[in-house]
């Protein structure tokens, strides 16, 4: 494949597509892509869907701080080699300001690349740039200097427990299957709580599966009105 002119700029966004973000809880969603220790991993955009059923409230993993720079260092070591730059380039020592959720990766990345010398917007959820070869490493490197200063809270890129997998599995076939047929669609056949519960690791069920309606993808979003992930998953 040609490759292209170093003057010549394209967009790239960062988003559902990314390799090492976001959520590494093996959430099924229309675009997968894998991620730190094989699991899979699934965009973080803005935002919640509210859990209205009588779903018992789950308790989200404790982990101590030895775990939690574990899966920090798991996560750079991976997004640094995602980035193609030799390791002589890597930055050592870099300060960690703060943890953050989620729901706020994309803003807060997009502030620190932009104050790194790498200007990017926040795009619903995910980041945008325009590059061109001369600058992709420019922008690669501010991403990891951005992602080691602001990691995401590991208790969030931890695989889902029992109780997180059965407030899913019932916020799946409740809220958000209620939602998506008022817009003319339907989940996939659900298996039981048991079966969901128990294939989870090795072959989760898709609720969405076989279904790749562009407008499906944008109305089950974290940002649009049937969001795949629901409030209260990592607890209040």
């Amino acid at each position: 494949m040609a490759s292209r002119d170093d003057r010549e700029e394209q967009t790239v966004r960062i988003g559902e597509e990314d390799p090492v973000k976001r959520e590494i809880t093996r959430l099924p969603v229309l675009r997968v892509a894998v991620g730190v220790a094989a699991l899979l991993v699934t965009a973080v955009l803005a935002g919640c869907a509210a859990h209205d059923s009588d779903s018992v409230q789950p308790t989200p993993n404790v982990l101590s701080q030895t775990d939690k720079d574990r899966i920090t260092q798991a996560t750079l070591d991976q997004l640094w080699t995602e980035s193609g730059l030799p390791d002589t380039q890597r930055p050592t020592n870099i300060s960690r300001v703060r943890y953050i959720t989620l729901d706020e990766w994309a803003d807060v990345m997009a502030d620190c690349m932009t104050k790194q010398g790498a200007p990017t917007e926040a795009d619903q959820g995910g980041l945008t740039y325009r590059s061109t070869d001369a600058t992709d490493g420019q922008y690669a490197l501010a991403r990891y200097v951005c992602e080691s200063m602001y990691p995401t809270d590991p208790v969030m890129l931890s695989p889902l427990n029992v109780s997180q997998l059965r407030y899913l599995y019932s916020y799946y076939i409740g809220p958000f299957r209620e939602c998506i047929k008022k817009h003319g669609y339907d989940i996939s056949e659900p298996p039981s709580e048991k079966v969901f519960v128990e294939n989870y690791r090795r072959t989760p069920w898709n609720p969405l599966n076989g279904q790749n309606d562009p407008a499906l993808s944008q109305l089950t979003a974290q940002s649009g009105p049937c969001p795949q992930r629901p409030a209260g998953l990592y607890g209040k």
